[in-house]
């Protein structure tokens, strides 16, 4: 007698590693962009895939601060081998009433994931954004951060971060 039996692959994480996110390159791509004066939303998507990250809606005990932010549920996302660490990205477009296009981009991690935060700070300090209380500016981009999350954009009004 001949039994079928289903085989369901398993999804392997991948382990912990704070440098599988260059947040560097991801602000020389939004300098890029905004010197271009043109939405170029595959080269970020390009960039997230090379981080290791998946598209799609985000896991529901992972959702936080981003979502809430912009009742979003979806965007680029990566859980780690121990399952309680992830990073995900959402990329908002805007256009502000003269038409300028601007473009942020907001990664959330982990509270508790101190040293991926100031990983991410040192990167961008070293790409030339300065700054201090959650706020750093450099290269005509603008960003802020605080514990579990950062934000990057080349639009100084964008309040509706904050």
């Amino acid at each position: 007698m001949r039994q079928e039996t289903t085989i369901v692959s398993e999804k392997v994480y991948p382990k912990y590693d704070m440098s599988d996110f260059n947040i560097k390159e991801l602000a020389e791509l939004l300098v890029k962009e905004k010197k271009a004066g043109v939405s170029n939303d595959s080269a970020f998507a390009d960039f997230f895939r090379r981080c290791g990250m998946e598209y799609g809606e985000f896991p529901e005990e992972r959702r936080g601060y981003l979502e809430h932010k912009f009742d979003i549920c979806e965007g680029f996302y990566k859980i780690y081998l121990d399952q309680k660490a992830f990073i995900k990205a959402i990329s908002i477009y805007d256009k502000s009433e003269q038409g300028d296009l601007h473009h942020s981009v907001g990664v959330e991690f982990p509270e508790e994931d101190i040293d991926r935060l100031q990983w991410m700070i040192v990167q961008l300090r070293a790409f030339g954004m300065n700054g201090e209380a959650g706020i750093l500016e450099g290269n005509g981009l603008y960003g802020f951060y605080s514990r579990g999350y950062l934000v990057i954009s080349y639009h100084k009004q964008q309040s509706c971060f904050r």
